[in-house]
């Protein structure tokens, strides 16, 4: 009998299969998904300590033995992407999760994250977000200019700015305060990286709710080549040069080299094809010196040895080694010729032949020199290169400038455009820079002061110098800056003086005042013992100080501390006193101005309140009481008119 259906048995065998195929395929997609999820998670982990790593680098010479960041700080560096999720949750990893930084005994880090301890009570912004603004490490030339880069400060999509006047920062606008520290300030001098090495700058940045540390890695390498010097003929020569011998004549060489940081670079041939040959013919001799950063500089001598049959010779109206701003002329002499010319055909830069011996040239070039005797068909050719005209100007940078130095305070600033230099001593000046020449090169400076040539290096004596500067190349061809800085140097002093009594006669304005204070005979005296509430006295006083006329800003006297104040009696004992102030009484202050030097009277009140008198005593103004801002400071104690209690 056929059959034509499953029996139940049948059917209840399959299904089972089915379920049993089923359980264990859903058991091995449970198993790749867990262990895909875990290699995830485990990858994120590494990216975590990656960043870290980093992290650490940029900020070592802040962090201690141990240390606990989150991933916030990572993210704020831009060290992590901001939506790092978590591979077993599908979440954003908690920004307040502890990566822990510790040093081993062998001073380097180790770095532990173990996903679940945060950092309590914490708060994290990363609408904020700070960059290091350029390189980092970033690598300088010794001799450099030091050019701040600084960093770089975002809010959500703003870009944020350093704060100044306590301004908040809002949804319209974000501000930031900044700190920057750190041993790059020991790399330079005068603006410029003066020291090899490896240094830290670190910013320390701050929001009303932000705080962040940054550090930048500035690497300063010596990238300057040794410059070498050939001696041939009793003259030394900076720069590659040829030399013209005749058949049977030698020449010899001496090569010596300097360096910007290296003592004892040498100089060392590479190549010397000539050496010290009669034979006519072109060699060449390379000269190399290598410093200790391995720069390196080479120097190519050129020698031409010409064969004494040949008719041609060539003569200039300059010294081939010196620059000239003029025209060049060249001219043919024709040379060891034993046959019977009949006189001599020229030519210059072109086949016709002429009876001239001479040419003009405007500028530097190559250029073709042929002779031959009349009565003959032989010519001879040569090449000669006119290298040694110069008729253009040095050219003088943006921020070209001269350098002031001093061992006393030296105070600097710029008006319109010009610099300004402060200073209570002498000052040095230092050769300027800052312009090129492309074609002969820098021969060298000049300095003017008050439009007369120096010839010093040192400035003295108060006064108000305008200083200009010009910049001469190799074929004196020169460029000045009218006006490239002032130097100011004033040596006055401020003085204070208390105005005296005479007999029984005082200054028409109350010199002292107050509760209790009548004028006495030569000075002023108590009416009361009580000194309980103290007596509070006014004195009055005047004190000058000098400045260059328009030069008051850096002259102008600083405010004299309450500490520079006491009450001495006669046998030297101190009174017991307060300051309470010192006022400035800027509106009756009187300027006169003479010859362009200005002397200026402040009245001052020092108000006290006094607990006792003891006898005749006297008010005293402290030696250094008033200062201007460049350290001129007044000299000796002054001393007020006498007071004492009756």
């Amino acid at each position: 009998m056929q059959k034509n259906g499953f029996t139940l048995i049948e059917m209840v065998s399959a299904i089972a299969i089915m379920v049993i195929l089923s359980a264990i395929a859903i058991f091995s997609i449970t198993g790749i998904v867990r262990n895909s999820t875990t290699k995830l998670y485990n990858l994120q982990v590494t990216n975590i300590i990656d960043a870290s790593r980093t992290y650490a680098v940029q900020n070592a010479t802040v962090l201690s033995a141990n240390n606990e960041i989150t991933l916030c700080d990572l993210k704020r560096s831009s060290l992590l992407d901001y939506d790092l999720k978590n591979p077993k949750t599908e979440e954003q990893f908690d920004n307040s999760l502890i990566v822990r930084i510790t040093k081993n005994s062998d001073g380097e880090f180790e770095f532990s994250f173990d996903g679940e301890s945060k950092m309590e009570n914490y708060h994290c912004d990363l609408d904020m977000t700070v960059a290091i603004n350029g390189d980092s490490p970033m690598y300088v030339k010794l001799g450099s200019t030091h050019i701040e880069q600084g960093v770089l400060v975002k809010k959500k999509d703003l870009t944020c700015t350093r704060r100044v006047s306590g301004t908040s920062s809002n949804d319209t606008n974000c501000y930031y305060d900044l700190t920057v520290s750190g041993d790059y300030q020991s790399a330079i001098t005068d603006g410029k990286y003066s020291s090899l090495g490896t240094f830290k700058e670190t910013y320390e940045i701050k929001d009303d709710m932000f705080s962040s540390t940054i550090t930048r890695t500035i690497v300063v390498q010596d990238k300057t080549a040794p410059k070498i010097h050939v001696s041939y003929g009793g003259v030394t020569h900076n720069e590659s040069f040829s030399v013209r011998l005749v058949e049977g004549e030698s020449a010899n060489f001496n090569c010596s080299a300097t360096d910007n940081t290296s003592s004892n670079v040498s100089c060392k041939k590479i190549k010397d094809d000539y050496n010290g040959t009669t034979r006519p013919g072109s060699y060449e001799i390379v000269y190399s010196a290598t410093d200790s950063a391995n720069n390196t500089s080479t120097f190519l001598v050129t020698i031409t040895v010409l064969a004494k049959n040949k008719n041609l010779v060539v003569g200039t109206n300059v010294n081939t080694t010196e620059w000239t701003n003029g025209d060049v002329t060249l001219k043919i002499v024709p040379l060891y010729s034993n046959e019977n010319c009949g006189g001599y055909l020229y030519s210059f830069d072109n086949f016709f032949f002429n009876s001239t011996d001479t040419e003009t040239f405007t500028a530097n070039g190559n250029h073709k020199l042929g002779i031959k005797c009349k009565n003959t068909l032989t010519e001879d050719y040569m090449m000669y290169k006119i290298t040694n005209i110069d008729k253009e100007a040095p050219t003088f940078e943006e921020g070209a400038k001269i350098r002031v130095s001093t061992l006393g305070t030296l105070s600097e600033t710029t008006k319109e455009g010009i610099r300004y230099y402060y200073s209570n001593t002498s000052v040095s000046l230092v050769e300027p820079s800052g312009a090129t020449d492309s074609i002969s090169g820098i021969d060298h400076y000049e300095i003017y002061v008050n439009d007369q040539l120096y010839n010093s290096t040192t400035l003295d004596g108060d006064g108000k110098y305008k200083i200009s500067i010009a910049a001469v190349d190799k074929a004196s061809n020169r460029s000045e800056i009218e006006t490239a800085a002032y130097v100011i140097i004033s040596s006055l002093k401020p003085s204070c003086e208390f105005p005296r009594c005479t007999g029984n006669s005082c200054s028409t304005v109350a010199l002292i005042s107050g509760s209790y204070v009548t004028y006495g005979i030569n000075g002023y005296a108590l009416t009361t013992s009580n000194f309980d509430p103290p007596v509070v006295i006014n004195y009055k006083f005047n004190c000058t100080y000098e400045y260059f006329e328009g030069e008051e800003s850096i002259y102008v006297i600083t405010n004299i501390a309450r500490d520079k104040v006491y009450m001495r009696d006669e046998y030297g004992n101190l009174n017991r006193i307060d300051v309470n102030n010192i006022t400035r009484n800027n509106s009756l202050a009187s300027t006169t101005c003479n010859n362009g030097k200005c002397t200026k009277i402040v009245p001052y009140t020092a108000s006290i309140s006094s607990y006792g008198i003891y006898g005749v005593s006297y008010l005293y103004l402290k030696s250094e009481a008033l200062c201007d801002r460049v350290g001129n400071c007044n000299q000796g104690e002054r001393q007020s008119m006498p007071l004492w209690d009756h």
